[in-house]
């Protein structure tokens, strides 16, 4: 995180919500690399990063994020 005020970095470390950082291995878009910072930083991160996908995992991740939510919001109101 070259360049970055103190502030800057504090937020990854701040309390979140439920957070998922999902993508692909092969992204041209966003090098897996930046999310591999967010996701090991601070609490309730779920990371998950997909080989031979791109860019948001795809293909084939909106059954995973469903299933995401749905065990999130499991029991909440």
């Amino acid at each position: 995180m070259a360049n970055t005020t103190t502030s800057e970095a504090d937020i990854l470390e701040s309390p979140s919500c439920k957070f998922l950082i999902i993508d692909g291995m092969e992204d041209s878009i966003f090098p897996i690399e930046d999310n591999f910072l967010v996701g090991v930083r601070g609490d309730n991160k779920d990371l998950l990063a997909r080989g031979n996908r791109q860019h948001m995992g795809n293909p084939g991740e909106e059954d995973i994020i469903y299933e995401w939510i749905d065990k999130a919001l499991a029991g909440k109101p």
